[in-house]
């Protein structure tokens, strides 16, 4: 497989030039399926014969290539999340038509994005033929270099996936529906976690100021309580104005973590 890039006024184009021709029933399909269907998150795709070898056009008109993405931008939890969707959808449209994921060529390369990086598109091929699995372990070693390690979710997504191609596991794909679930389900508990400890940091907060006297109540109180005593009382009071700037010192601190947070 021979690739090569084509642009002309108004479209651009990778060309992947492929060795002969092909006449088998998977290549008769899929020349059916691209001259009568636009099938989401797969490339159009024109095949021509050139020289006695097979080209397929595939037209990446304000598209970038995955390679070019990375190159300029770590992988983020958001980038991995609209990857892992996109094989989930992948498998959805090659049930949907009769194709065989093996003909997907799958490389950084290959797998194309909108300028956006939100819509993933792939590229499909006939006459190549690799193992889905095994292309996307490679893809994902790339993708390893190049991932967000202080993603939380970047990271669950792109070692989780890797983890589940090595493992040699024959449904691929209901593993990818798997740990997108898992993933969704993991950071929707974080929230739940996170909102239940404010709840009770708040509730905390409000008992203490609720504990909390000023300056003026203590004394009152102290007043009520000891006037036959002139030298304790001097002595107490004292000790409440210290007790008491304490008290609203840290009242005051509880108050600026309430806001912080």
């Amino acid at each position: 497989m021979q690739i090569e890039y084509k642009k002309n006024m108004k479209h651009s184009y990778m060309v992947v030039v492929e060795q002969g021709v092909s006449d088998s029933p998977d290549a008769r399909l899929a020349e059916k399926v691209f001259a009568g269907f636009l099938v989401d998150d797969l490339i159009p795709v024109k095949q021509l014969p050139y020289d006695g070898d097979t080209t397929f056009w595939y037209n990446i008109t304000g598209k970038v290539s995955m390679r070019e993405y990375i190159n300029t931008r770590k992988a983020d939890g958001v980038f991995m999340d609209n990857f892992l969707a996109a094989l989930r959808i992948l498998h959805e449209n090659l049930l949907r038509f009769y194709l065989n994921e093996d003909h997907i060529i799958l490389d950084d390369e290959t797998v194309f994005l909108d300028d956006s990086g939100g819509t993933v598109f792939f590229c499909y091929d006939h006459m190549h033929s690799e193992s889905f699995v095994v292309q996307l372990v490679r893809l994902m070693e790339k993708l390893l270099t190049v991932i967000d390690h202080q993603d939380k979710a970047a990271v669950g997504i792109g070692y989780g996936l890797y983890e589940r191609c090595i493992k040699g596991n024959a449904d691929i794909f209901r593993e990818i529906t798997n740990l997108r679930r898992d993933v969704v389900i993991t950071d929707h508990e974080s929230m739940e976690n996170a909102d239940e400890q404010h709840t009770v940091e708040a509730a905390e907060i409000e008992e203490l100021e609720s504990k909390t006297l000023s300056l003026d109540e203590i004394d009152a109180k102290l007043n009520e309580t000891m006037k036959a005593n002139t030298p304790m009382r001097r002595k107490m009071k004292d000790f409440a104005v210290g007790f008491a700037t304490v008290f609203n010192t840290l009242s005051d601190k509880l108050e600026y973590h309430k806001w912080d947070t």
